[in-house]
């Protein structure tokens, strides 16, 4: 981010991502705690984002898309994948299972449905 104070004089603060990403809230997260961390020393006039360094083969990362909902989307399976992951790493196994419908005509209801493994 850069800024022009008041009397002419500038400002500027820098941050790296982490982890790529296409969400706006996760992109701001950085600069807000540069900003509480070297705030402005007066008013600010004007103010500039720019973003460098843009990663290659991230077909998922839809930073200036015109489809928001998709690249929304994206971002929350990428980020369903990576807490599965985890849990994986972290239990040896995976304790996520998901509802199936097997047979919904059954009398009995326990036919009705089925649990298998969640792997997103």
């Amino acid at each position: 981010m850069r800024g022009r104070q008041e009397h002419s004089t500038s400002w500027k603060a820098h941050a790296n991502l982490k982890c790529p990403s296409a969400d706006r809230n996760h992109i701001a997260a950085p600069l807000k705690t540069r900003l509480e961390q070297a705030p402005p020393t007066s008013a600010v006039e004007t103010l500039a984002v720019e973003f460098t360094a843009f990663v290659r083969g991230t077909d998922e990362l839809q930073l200036f898309a015109h489809d928001a909902a998709g690249s929304a989307r994206a971002g929350r399976k990428r980020a369903l994948r990576a807490a599965v992951h985890e849990i994986k790493n972290k239990f040896r196994h995976s304790s996520l299972y998901q509802v199936v419908e097997v047979h919904p005509q059954s009398r009995l209801p326990e036919r009705r449905y089925a649990l298998i493994g969640y792997d997103p």
